[in-house]
């Protein structure tokens, strides 16, 4: 029960044995509330004291972090000490060469080379040397760009396509008591498999080790010779076990008296701009006006430039108005027109290559190793990149490709007379 404090008249009140108790009480409930009091400002001085440890760790600190700032100034203003190879491999053996000095035997210091390219031709003179290599000139790849490409998972391509097609549909007089349809269609299967492509390199070991830009330099390298092949087979491939399909292999050869788009001697001075035009016409028909559309053009760089950019009138007027250059592509018609130093002179190829697709089984894979030959006794790398690819165009898209083996003849042959 909590103590009640009592005024004085209540105490005069009281028996002489209920005022010894009520003084008792009060004597307990007053020793109370001083213990409560002395703990009280107990818990003050340790919390004081905590505050105090807590700010003079902090003050130390804030010390310490001063005088780590000035350092990094120090460090930041103070020249940076270039060591050499061999000056670091010294320091690294400074103790076997000390045991050396006292006790005699031997030491040996391994000195690698800097990775910097100028030091493979060190000559003691202090050139300036420029930056990166200096390639011989090399050319673009254009024609794998003009495809999409199909993931192949497996060893073998298949698809289905149509061999054969009957549509039979019939006008017929009202309520006909009989009809007979003869509609009817025929499915073939079709396989293509894929053809590897590699080029193998060999590099010095210490070289690839020591020197990261040789490596580097021979991937390019390798990755360009296949990169290269690649669209060289993709125009030109003769569908072998070792060669892919190609534009020339599946393309049909243009003819100015072709039955369904005949163009022979139709045109007044025709020239090689009307002769892809011509060829664009012959595929649009033999896809029925919309199944192909021919989009591009390869041609010789300088056919196009001596037969079409620069031909001129009597009067030095330029001849061909359809010629147009959109975002750095040249374009006759809607037609793009992609020179290649690999199309022969006096060719040219007009195509839709929406129908042509490129299998790709596993992209260009590059791989390192010594295990070839004497490689490894040799101390040599081996590099070999592999390329797994064909060129599909569908049976039935085989009209979307067309040619033209002799581009002065044909243009000859689509010309008006008189």
């Amino acid at each position: 029960m909590e103590f009640q404090k009592k005024s004085i008249e209540e105490v005069s009140a009281m028996t002489a044995d209920a005022q010894t108790i009520y003084l008792k009480q009060k004597e307990a409930f007053e020793s109370e509330l001083k213990l409560k009091e002395i703990k009280k400002v107990s818990d003050l001085e340790v919390k004081s004291n905590a505050l105090e440890v807590e700010l003079k760790s902090a003050k130390d600190e804030v010390i310490k972090l001063g005088t780590d700032v000035a350092k990094l100034k120090e460090v930041k203003s103070a020249p940076i000490e270039q060591k050499n190879a061999f000056a670091l491999e010294f320091e690294k053996k400074s103790n076997e060469i000390k045991s050396f000095v006292e006790n005699g035997g031997k030491v040996e210091l391994e000195l690698k080379a800097d990775v910097n390219y100028g030091d493979l031709t060190q000559t003691g003179v202090l050139d300036q040397l420029a930056p990166g290599i200096s390639d011989i000139v090399k050319k673009t790849p254009k024609v794998a760009q003009l495809f999409s490409r199909i993931p192949m998972v497996t060893e073998t391509y298949t698809y289905l396509e149509q061999t054969s097609i009957v549509r039979n549909t019939q006008g017929v007089a009202g309520c006909a008591k009989s009809f007979t349809s003869l509609s009817k269609e025929e499915i073939g299967e079709q396989k293509k498999n894929y053809v590897k492509l590699k080029d193998t390199v060999d590099i010095c070991k210490d070289y690839a080790l020591d020197y990261g830009f040789v490596e580097n330099r021979y991937r390019t390298l390798i990755q360009d010779s296949i990169n290269f092949k690649i669209d060289d087979e993709l125009l030109l491939g003769t569908d072998s076990t070792t060669s892919t399909d190609s534009i020339d292999n599946v393309s049909s050869e243009f003819s100015a008296s072709n039955v369904d788009a005949p163009i022979g001697a139709t045109i007044a001075t025709a020239n090689m701009a009307d002769l892809i035009l011509g060829m664009a016409t012959q595929i649009d028909v033999l896809g029925k006006l919309g199944f192909f559309k021919a989009n591009v053009a390869l041609v010789n760089k300088m056919d196009w430039f001596v037969q079409v950019e620069s031909a001129k009138d009597a009067n030095g007027n330029y001849l061909d108005p359809r010629i147009s250059k959109v975002g750095g592509n040249v374009f006759v018609g809607d037609i793009l027109v992609v020179p290649l130093t690999n199309v022969v002179a006096n060719t040219l190829y007009v195509m839709d290559t929406t129908k042509g697709n490129i299998l790709d089984r596993t992209s260009v894979n590059l791989t390192m190793s010594d295990s070839n030959g004497t490689n490894f006794v040799d101390e040599y790398v081996t590099m070999m990149v592999t390329a797994k690819i064909q060129f599909l165009v569908e049976n039935n898209n085989a009209n979307a490709f067309m040619k033209c083996s002799d581009v002065a003849i044909a243009v000859d042959s689509i010309t008006a007379v008189g």
